[in-house]
């Protein structure tokens, strides 16, 4: 499965989707950052609101992986404030992994606690 990393750069939690037609995808993107399948994210990203939302900055499109989460921004600063406002416990597991800068995997963990995880482990 292809995924995307979606942010969300807005502190407002963002229901995209259905509404009077089911047959379309629909999300829920709380602020920070968020593992989106890649074909759910391209139909989603024709709702005009959706398109005018990426067009102001508030979702922001990341790269795409196999199966895989998008790798933290190289300067740590960046990197420690995208932790900051990402909420989804499923992505920051996905970057404590693989995370060898001390500041930023403390960052990861104490927003684990913080959001509902447990640090290190699983729920």
């Amino acid at each position: 499965m292809k995924t995307i990393v979606i942010t969300n750069t807005m502190a407002r939690v963002w229901g995209i989707g259905a509404g009077k037609k089911p047959e379309h995808p629909e999300l829920s993107l709380t602020p920070g950052a968020h593992k989106v399948d890649l074909d759910v994210w391209n139909e989603i990203k024709k709702y005009k609101q959706v398109a005018a939302m990426i067009k102001n900055g508030d979702l922001e499109e990341g790269e795409t992986a196999d199966g895989d989460i998008e790798a933290l921004p190289a300067k740590p600063t960046a990197a420690i404030k995208l932790v900051k406002e990402t909420l989804d416990v499923k992505v920051l597991r996905g970057w404590l992994e693989g995370e060898a800068r001390a500041p930023v995997k403390l960052t990861i963990e104490q927003q684990i606690e913080k959001v509902g995880g447990k640090r290190g482990g699983g729920e």
